[in-house]
């Protein structure tokens, strides 16, 4: 299961500061991408879904979010492909 890249809500100013943060915990990486929790996010990190954190022995490990922002990219665009139909679902009249 891979988190809900469609929201892409940029995290709350007033939860980290006044600006966005450029490098975040596993919890509030996984806020960002709408993950259920840390631990799916880092299960997603394993799978090659998200990149890995920028330096891995570090506490707490960072990711870069810039990074994550390059890997919803793709992920948008397949959603948007899935949301469009194909030809027969358009013909039909069902999309």
């Amino acid at each position: 299961v891979v988190c809900n890249p469609q929201s892409q809500n940029p995290l709350p100013a007033t939860k980290y500061s006044d600006s966005l943060k450029n490098m975040l915990t596993a919890e509030e990486a996984a806020e960002y991408v709408d993950c259920i929790s840390a631990t799916q996010f880092r299960r997603e990190v394993a799978q090659g879904v998200w990149p890995g954190p920028l330096v891995k022995h570090s506490r707490p490990m960072r990711w870069s979010r810039i990074q994550i922002d390059a890997a919803l990219q793709p992920l948008s665009t397949q959603i948007e492909a899935k949301n469009e139909g194909s030809d027969l679902d358009k013909a039909l009249g069902l999309t």
